[in-house]
């Protein structure tokens, strides 16, 4: 819509074009790629999140313009202005084409929820939004702009609310959650109360992402660590050793847990209890010891010591005790090492085998690709790459998928900041046609650089430091102001590749699981690899799910 203005008191005496429409959130707009997907309408399930982006061009800077939202009181809205970042080693060598481009550079990112914007002359402005409706109907949702009670302009968005809920998951989801960078960035004691105030929002928006299992730092997680190189203690049970003897205190774990159970989290899963890269040695582990606290175990102590075992026959029974007690059996799962090899398949082995007796029928958790390494039965449920799961899909085992540093080959689903969003999306869609139990990434906020030697600037150094490409590390921000975390336009990708799976999920309670494995056939999906490498695909694919959900309720 153009509105011409001839107007004083706005910016002055000026003669202005101003420009405003709606585009799809599936369109990445910054410099060199324009908007490509115009939409100004969506069907949506109730309390699902929808985002869209408006896009405002003008031809005269105006400072300070306001924009207001109007429809019914069941629709919610959530507007966010776009921060482009600086995205490096978007990729290395061997990336395959599905990608917006190869070379570093700025990409459209960081969001920040204000109502209140600055339009720049000549460039495509964005205000990225996400409505969200408690009821069905028809919704017409109206943006205005407005300068000094003026208005300058404004456009239109319809949804369509089908009268049916969006149902809960079925999948396990996480991504590892650093409570230590937590601290480190805002500048608090870990654990601390106004510790626990910060976190509760980050928690909140990470349950809001769709994830429902969290990364417990029962000890400090040995992830992502140099050799020999410490992280921040993040230890939750406290523990006194008395010679050979050890007693523990479970008071903050308990604290931790409820905090996290009434925020939302369903599953937890316990810290390594073995390093990466082999389970060759001991996380860090502190104690207190005739009236002194210290490292009691750590990359010195290899991972088979006496001293070790020693602990871990105390430490397991009463942590398990502790599950039971606190009726998180079923919501449990316990961490060995992460991803063994051939090379260090032995150590893996051993630690598997002296672990399971201790803790019994709880269910341990890791990444293991390898699908001859599942065959030794040293893991209980896997987590496997996406890149690697087809020999677990075709003998029929129960796992989690993963993506991280890779893969950037063969087209498979990842987050980075240079990939196009309807790539990050698909993995929902993917998640349901490959019968995935869940979903594991490794770095909800890891904002150090590589094996944790720094703190990093997460809105100046998004690779960590030049080892990740821009996007692997982190998919929110710490906030500067305000009380709540900065979410990522990727954060928004993400979210709504899990609502995509609860939608088919609802669908296939209607009609049964073969029906909607015939229409993601319909639309050429298969495996992690093969789907239409097209924005318009995966929207019209919702467009349509949501549409076979809206008929066969109405007449169930």
């Amino acid at each position: 819509m153009f509105y011409n203005k001839n107007k004083k008191g706005i910016e002055g005496d000026y003669m202005s074009k101003l420009k405003i429409y709606t585009v799809s959130s599936m369109s990445k707009v910054y410099e060199g790629n324009s908007p490509k997907f115009f939409k100004n309408r969506a069907s949506v399930l109730i309390g699902e999140k929808h985002t869209l982006q408006i896009i405002i061009e003008t031809d005269e800077d105006i400072k300070g313009v306001e924009m207001a939202v109007k429809s019914d009181s069941s629709v919610a809205a959530e507007l966010f202005s776009v921060t482009e970042l600086f995205a490096s080693k978007e990729y290395g060598e061997g990336h395959d084409d599905y990608v917006l481009t190869s070379k570093d550079g700025m990409y459209p990112e960081l969001l920040k929820e204000t109502s209140v914007f600055d339009l720049r002359k000549g460039v495509f402005n964005t205000v990225f939004v996400s409505l969200s409706a408690s009821a069905a109907g028809e919704k017409n949702v109206a943006f205005e702009l407005k300068k000094n009670g003026v208005a300058i302009g404004s456009c239109e968005y319809s949804l369509h609310v089908v009268n049916v809920k969006l149902p809960e998951t079925d999948l396990i989801i996480t991504h590892w959650f650093h409570c230590d960078c937590i601290a480190e960035l805002h500048g608090v004691e870990i654990f601390s109360e106004k510790y626990y105030e910060i976190l509760k929002n980050y928690v909140a928006d990470y349950v809001e992402m769709g994830n429902n299992t969290l990364l417990v730092p029962a000890i400090t997680p040995a992830l992502d660590t140099e050799i020999g190189h410490e992280r921040m203690t993040a230890q939750l049970v406290k523990l006194r050793r008395r010679g050979e003897n050890y007693e523990f205190d479970f008071s903050e774990l308990d604290k931790f847990i409820d905090f996290a159970d009434g925020l939302g989290i369903k599953y937890f899963e316990f810290a390594h209890l073995f390093t990466q890269w082999g389970a060759k040695f001991c996380p860090k582990i502190i104690a207190e010891e005739n009236g002194e606290t210290k490292r009691i175990f750590g990359w010195d102590v290899k991972s088979d010591s006496i001293e070790y075992k020693n602990f871990l026959r105390a430490y397991l029974p009463a942590l398990k005790n502790y599950i039971y007690e606190k009726g998180l059996e079923k919501r449990s799962f316990i961490h060995i090492s992460d991803e063994p090899n051939k090379d260090n398949l032995d150590n893996y082995i051993k630690a598997y085998n002296f672990v399971k007796p201790l803790i019994g029928d709880l269910p341990t958790f890791d990444a293991l690709s390898e699908y001859e390494l599942y065959e030794k039965k040293v893991v209980d449920l896997p987590v496997v790459m996406t890149s690697h799961s087809k020999s677990f899909i075709d003998n029929g085992v129960n796992h989690l998928v993963y993506y991280c540093c890779y893969p950037c080959e063969n087209y498979e689903a990842n987050r980075f900041f240079a990939m196009p969003p309807e790539r990050t999306r698909i993995l929902g869609v993917q998640l349901y046609e490959n019968g995935a139990k869940g979903f594991l990434q490794w770095g909800y906020n890891f904002w150090y650089t590589r094996h944790s030697l720094g703190v990093l600037n997460p809105f100046k150094d998004t690779s960590a430091n030049g080892h990740y490409a821009s996007g692997d590390a982190f998919i929110v921000y710490p906030f500067v102001e305000g009380k709540k975390p900065y979410k990522s336009i990727r954060w928004y990708y993400v979210a709504e590749c899990f609502q995509d799976y609860r939608a088919l999920k609802c669908l296939e309670k209607l009609k049964g699981k073969d029906f909607v494995l015939e229409i993601l056939r319909g639309y050429g999906i298969k495996g992690y690899s093969v789907y239409p490498r097209s924005p318009e695909m995966l929207v019209n694919l919702r467009e349509k799910v949501n549409g076979e959900i809206e008929k066969f309720a109405a007449n169930k």
